[in-house]
Formats: structure tokens, C-alpha cells, sequence
């Protein structure tokens, strides 16, 4: 690969956004989110990706809304809501511009480490903008396994290697466009 050619990672990851990949994942943290949600409660799933957590919880008997930025994302989750017969909304926006409203929601859920895909001086937009969202007392649910270093000193990366069961792919971090899907 050429230094300056732009990667597209969700191209090469996108299985794993499915219903059928993320589904121990899912299995895993249910148990946590059912202590908190009750059926027919409102769900904002943000940074949903293909709606597989999104799809989920909506038979769970949740009313869900998933947003994500990815257009090439958005038509795989309304493909597996139409399969599933399931009762979610999908919004193709960004996550940091799109208004949520006030009051609107019970839980709002941030999985799959999306977080990272912002520049560190959004994270307080972001997070004031669920806490606006939210009813009184509901529940904010963010999943960040990796990258501490990032968000402990506001720092973004200049190269990541990532390692693959084959394979190592060095990434030299300019910025990432979700639209374009390209770093």
C-alpha cells in the first residue's frame, strides 16, 4: 500500500458492525442495560453503526432511534430490522451536529469504541449533548476499552499499528472522514 493511499477501515471491518458478529457481545451486556430499561422505554443508540445493538433492543420491546454518520452502515441496519421484523429508526447524521432534542430519552448507549472516532476537543459537546437528551435520572452507557492515553491526555495519535491474525497495518493518522470512511 502507498504511504499517501487513503485505508478504508470500515470496508475491511464491517462484518464485525453485524447483527451476526456482535451478538456475544450483545449477550454480555444485556444483562446490564435490562436492569435499567423497561419495554416501550426510549433508546438513542449513538454511533450505531449497522444496528445490530440498536436492532436488538428494540426486540427487547425498547423504542429505539440509532444514529451513525457512515451512509454505507445506515441501508445494513434497516436491512436487518426488515429481517428481523423489528421497530427501529435509523437517522444517517452526525452524531455531533444532529439535534437530539430535550427530555426525549430513557438510556442513551454509545458502544464498539466509536468515541475514538472524534477529535478529543468534542468529547464535552458530546457528552453534554446526551445529558441534554435524557430524562431526569436515565442512564448514560459508553463503551471505551482501549486508548486511554487518548482521552487522559487529550492527545490524538500520529501513527497506530494494528495486528491482524496475518497481517500488520501501520496507520499514520491525518483524520478520519466517516463519510468518505477513509483516515
Amino acid at each position: 500500500m502507498k504511504q499517501d493511499q487513503p485505508l478504508v477501515p470500515f470496508d475491511r471491518i464491517a462484518n464485525q458492525f453485524t447483527c451476526a458478529r456482535r451478538a456475544e457481545f450483545i449477550e454480555k451486556i444485556y444483562p446490564h442495560i435490562a436492569a435499567t430499561l423497561k419495554p416501550g422505554e426510549r433508546v438513542l443508540d449513538r454511533c450505531c453503526g449497522a444496528g445490530s445493538n440498536t436492532v436488538f433492543l428494540a426486540e427487547q420491546g425498547a423504542q429505539i432511534v440509532g444514529i451513525d454518520l457512515a451512509p454505507h452502515l445506515i441501508p445494513l441496519a434497516h436491512e436487518e430490522t426488515l429481517r428481523r421484523g423489528a421497530n427501529a429508526k435509523f437517522i444517517q447524521a452526525s452524531v455531533l451536529s444532529h439535534p437530539l432534542g430535550e427530555c426525549m430519552y430513557d438510556l442513551a448507549l454509545c458502544f464498539g469504541n466509536a468515541i475514538t472516532d472524534f477529535p478529543h476537543r468534542s468529547f464535552p459537546h458530546f457528552r453534554d449533548q446526551v445529558f441534554t437528551a435524557l430524562w431526569p435520572g436515565g442512564y448514560f452507557i459508553l463503551e471505551y476499552i482501549d486508548g486511554l492515553n487518548r482521552v487522559a491526555w487529550m492527545s490524538e495519535p500520529e501513527e497506530v499499528l494494528e495486528q491482524g491474525v496475518d497481517s500488520q497495518i501501520r496507520c499514520r493518522f491525518i483524520a478520519y472522514d466517516p463519510v468518505d470512511r477513509t483516515n
